[in-house]
């Protein structure tokens, strides 16, 4: 698998969960309910089920044109993808489904507003970090 990068936007619905650790939203990952990503601090020892989806949120402040946003994941065993969209700039979307675990998402020039990340398991997934650096 590839990382492609998309200029579409897309919806999203839950299709199951993963457990977090280092949370630092109340959220219950759900697409209602996403937990809340706090810029370049990674969550740590993700996992879920293969099929399931576990959404994010992060928010991109104003006035922070010509700075990007970024999203990956490491480490961990099985196979995770990621999925990150605005919720206000439908072309500010990007999909990374490259083998493994090393998942890379990168936005220049992100619209301000609410960003959704879904990790996705295409294969059962755990011990996975997760970190978002928005500007």
């Amino acid at each position: 698998m590839t990382a492609t990068e998309t200029t579409a936007g897309g919806g999203g619905s839950s299709s199951g969960g993963g457990s977090t650790s280092g949370g630092s939203g109340a959220g219950d990952g759900t697409v209602n309910n996403p937990i809340a990503l706090s810029s370049g601090v990674p969550l740590t020892n993700l996992s879920g089920a293969e099929g399931s989806e576990t959404f994010y949120s992060i928010t991109v402040p104003a006035g922070a044109s010509g700075l990007g946003l970024t999203v990956t994941t490491s480490g961990g065993t099985g196979d995770v993808d990621l999925d990150v969209e605005s919720l206000t700039a439908l072309s500010d979307t990007c999909t990374s489904v490259d083998t493994g675990n090393a998942e890379l998402c990168s936005i220049s020039n992100p619209s301000a507003g609410e960003y959704i990340v879904s990790l996705i398991g295409f294969e059962a997934y755990s011990g996975v970090n997760l970190t978002a650096t928005a500007p």
